[in-house]
């Protein structure tokens, strides 16, 4: 299972969802198996558009303190 975010490449299409009893894909996206052929095909048209994960904010270094003029 290689489970992926996506998002429809067109926000206004409707896509029925064989895996969840037909409920139709989010216009925020959703997470699916990118394994699956049903969902490889989908991406190989390019109905979906993968969304990349944002970085864990504890994988940001901290700022560096602003040195101030005349301290």
């Amino acid at each position: 299972m290689n489970l992926k975010r996506y998002v429809l490449a067109n926000p206004e299409a409707r896509l029925p969802m064989p895996d969840r009893g037909g409920r139709l894909f989010s216009p925020k996206g959703e997470t699916v198996d990118a394994d699956s052929a049903f969902w490889a095909a989908r991406v190989a048209d390019g109905e979906l558009i993968e969304v990349q994960p944002a970085t864990p904010v504890k994988d940001i270094p901290p700022a560096l303190p602003v040195k101030r003029k005349g301290k």
